[in-house]
């Protein structure tokens, strides 16, 4: 069971990079940028790589802007949908809709830039990409498990579905 939580947590950290576009490119994320800021680190990029890397960054700063734009809108909406005695459901499905092909969107271009970047490692950059991916899943899981232990003695922060 742990080692299939372990390659689910690596999947997960896996598809946020992908998510984020070589995650570094939006200084946020699933997993931030931190991750992969950490794995691309200990590839030790030639200067091409980095070109690389720096020209994605910097293509994803419209994309940025637009989703920003985008998540104001849509909370906007539901809030406004929300104020009213009956919300318009359609209205609020679509809008999830929309998020959710955008997060599509950004997941396909996400793993066509690290194709494109994994296409330029040597096969020991290979090698290390894939062991520190391995990596960080064992620290998400670390973290993970430090986080339901902390909520067993007690939770702190937000309410959640559990406390209702």
């Amino acid at each position: 069971m742990k080692k299939l939580i372990k390659v689910l947590g690596v999947g997960a950290i896996t598809l946020g990079l992908l998510g984020s576009g070589v995650a570094m490119a939006r200084g946020g994320g699933p997993m931030g940028g931190h991750a992969i800021k950490e794995v691309l680190r200990a590839l030790d990029l030639d200067t091409e790589q980095k070109a690389l890397v720096e020209d994605m960054k910097s293509g994803k700063e419209a994309d940025r802007e637009a989703n920003k734009a985008f998540h104001e809108s849509t909370q906007q909406t539901f809030l406004t949908e929300f104020a009213n005695e009956s919300p318009n459901g359609r209205t609020l499905h679509n809008l999830l809709d929309d998020g959710f092909e955008r997060a599509a969107d950004a997941a396909h271009t996400g793993l066509d830039d690290l194709l494109e970047l994994h296409a330029t490692f040597s096969p020991e950059q290979r090698e290390t990409f894939v062991t520190e991916l391995e990596a960080a899943g064992d620290r998400h899981e670390e973290m993970r498990e430090k986080h339901q232990d902390e909520r067993k003695g007690g939770r702190k922060g937000p309410p959640s579905d559990r406390d209702f």
